[in-house]
């Protein structure tokens, strides 16, 4: 998988402007997911797209007929090509997010089966990274604790089969861990292990 950055503006109507970040393309047939953010007025709302890596065939694969609800961010391809996960934010709170599953066709076509991984998390749970063997994605949770507090946070894994279960893996390190990615050799992360004083 290849991973892109990119910022960029582009007319949506004639009074709604998408800003389009965080390519991230998929290996197996070239469609790239984004998150896309269209601001109409006063109004701005994230939503997960797919498209060809020329830019054409735009579809949606969040937003109506997907549980739609406020932002969805964060999109990252399965392994195999087949699904995406991402961030969706789940309340007025911005900081209440949980990481939803959904089946993507292969040409795009058609996003079914959305699913949340963690049903019963409250506050952050973001920055997923996938398995190589697309079983589990890694991510930075808050654990159900009040996200302001960079002590809360952890890295964590959930099933992809059994949406629910949640495994802290870095409660040895304390401060601001930020999430690198998931290889045949483990959980890569950075983090301050105790050197922080309250």
């Amino acid at each position: 998988i290849k991973l892109f950055f990119k910022e960029q503006s582009i007319p949506d109507s004639a009074d709604r402007t998408a800003s389009v970040t965080g390519y991230v393309r998929k290996a197996t047939n070239g469609r790239i997911a984004y998150q896309r953010q269209v601001t109409a007025g006063s109004d701005a709302d994230f939503d997960v797209y797919t498209m060809k890596a020329d830019g054409t065939d735009i579809r949606k694969v969040t937003g109506t007929g997907v549980n739609g609800l406020l932002q969805d961010r964060e999109p990252v391809w399965s392994p195999d090509g087949k699904r995406i996960v991402w961030s969706k934010q789940m309340s007025s709170d911005v900081h209440n997010q949980d990481l939803w599953l959904v089946t993507v066709a292969a040409d795009g076509s058609t996003a079914t089966g959305a699913v949340n991984l963690l049903p019963d998390a409250t506050y952050e749970d973001t920055g997923a990274s996938w398995k190589p063997d697309g079983t589990q994605v890694a991510f930075v949770s808050a654990m159900a604790k009040p996200a302001y507090f960079y002590l809360n946070n952890v890295i964590a894994i959930a099933s992809t089969a059994s949406p629910g279960a949640i495994r802290p893996v870095s409660e040895a390190f304390d401060e601001d861990p930020s999430l690198l990615g998931w290889t045949k050799t483990g959980i890569h992360f950075t983090a301050s292990q105790r050197t922080w004083s309250y």
